[in-house]
């Protein structure tokens, strides 16, 4: 009797339990839109990185767009978030038909200050794409955290594809060319190959922005997390390059600054999707060029053109024959031109008789001016040096990069 007794309490504990379980996430995940705002897709993509967030400081970060709803913003972020059962610490984006509100649960209270709140949904709403500006809030959200819990864990897996168009620069068409470009590139080489655009830098510089973007969303391949990351933002016209791993001796900043000179024309002309092409197979080449034992760098660039012995025989064979004629005919020209003129056998039958008459000849050393030229020795003759410098991101990790404006 006693072991059906506790067999029934165990069940019925069990039973209560359930939906507390069950619970324990927000009901249908922490991006929510009733119309057509954003995609499926796209909510599924912002819902990983909110899941992230959640794994490395317990805070839920949420975003409810119903534009439909005519009522009170602050009223109807304050009655989601309850109804979708958000953790005690949180942040949820409402955003209704006429207005919007930033509704703060537990530790979000000291972390997040009223102009902290205002920059959130500038950093939404300033963007025309919705999902750059939902995505963008997401992590500014995760900075604010990480300021005051200090950098979250790199996720030992990538969290998102390795083509992330936030400002919308690419047609869908070229988005998924590209992708798929990026993943054959990447899974070959074992090496991952990664574009990020972005509207804005959420107050970091492009490099910050670029390395933080790599590092926290469990970019790179292999143990030593090897990869290249490209970055575009819109807001400034900056782009930035991160390297990791391998990536970092693979692309020397001499490399670099010939893949620029190769991709940022087409960035300037707003051509992006061949500036992201080219920086795709660009980091193939390099790729290949440095576990062949010898990285593209000073004094050892990729040539456009390398001619064969072949080419330039046959330059010679084209080019002689047609400068022979050319020259004769410019000569014959010219000739023509000194009907009055014959060879003479001495400079005597140029000059008048009479008329330059020497008295006294003699040569006079005048001054002298002697200058000097330090022979340069070889480490000053070598030009500059080659290699990669490096740099640490806020996450601790090393990283190689450069960075401009297009």
């Amino acid at each position: 009797m006693k072991r059906l007794f506790w067999a029934a309490v165990t069940a019925l504990l069990a039973c209560l339990l359930m939906p507390v379980t069950a619970m324990a996430a927000p009901v249908g995940g922490r991006i929510h839109d009733t119309g057509t705002t954003l995609s499926a897709q796209e909510i599924s993509d912002l819902n990983v990185t909110a899941q992230h967030i959640y794994e490395e400081y317990g805070f839920d970060v949420l975003l409810d767009i119903d534009e439909t709803d005519p009522g009170s913003a602050q009223e109807y972020a304050e009655r989601r978030y309850a109804e979708l059962n958000a953790a005690t610490n949180g942040v949820l984006l409402a955003i209704t038909e006429d207005d919007w509100y930033i509704y703060l649960s537990g530790a979000a209270n000291d972390l997040i200050s009223e102009d902290d709140k205002n920059a959130l949904w500038q950093v939404y709403n300033d963007v025309a794409w919705p999902f750059g500006g939902a995505n963008l809030y997401l992590h500014e959200v995760d900075r604010l955290l990480r300021l005051g819990y200090g950098p979250p864990a790199i996720p030992a897996e990538r969290l998102m594809p390795r083509l992330v168009d936030e400002n919308d620069l690419l047609t869908a068409t070229q988005e998924e060319a590209l992708l798929a470009k990026l993943d054959e590139i990447s899974q070959r080489q074992g090496f991952d190959v990664v574009i990020v655009t972005s509207y804005s830098l959420g107050g970091k510089t492009s490099t910050e922005y670029a390395d933080d973007f790599f590092d926290y969303n469990g970019y790179g391949a292999g143990e030593g997390r090897d990869g290249i990351l490209l970055l575009v933002s819109m807001e400034e016209r900056d782009w930035a390059i991160s390297t990791h791993g391998f990536g970092i001796p693979a692309f020397t900043d001499a490399g670099q600054r010939y893949m620029v000179e190769q991709f940022r024309p087409q960035l300037s002309d707003g051509d992006f999707a061949g500036a992201f092409t080219t920086f795709a197979e660009l980091s193939d080449d390099f790729i290949t060029q440095a576990r062949n034992g010898e990285p593209y760098d000073v004094g050892n660039m990729p040539d456009d053109f390398k001619p064969t012995l072949g080419s330039y025989l046959k330059l010679l064979l084209f080019s002689l024959p047609g400068g022979f004629v050319i020259a004769m005919l410019v000569t014959a020209v010219a000739k023509k031109k000194l009907y009055t003129v014959r060879l003479q056998p001495t400079a005597r039958n140029y000059v008048r008789r009479g008329s330059v008459q020497y008295t006294d000849r003699r040569d006079q050393f005048l001054y002298s001016q002697v200058s000097r030229t330090a022979r340069p020795s070889e480490s000053s003759s070598s030009g500059s040096g080659g290699g990669s410098s490096s740099h640490t991101s806020s996450s601790g990790s090393s990283h190689g990069g450069s960075s401009g404006k297009f």
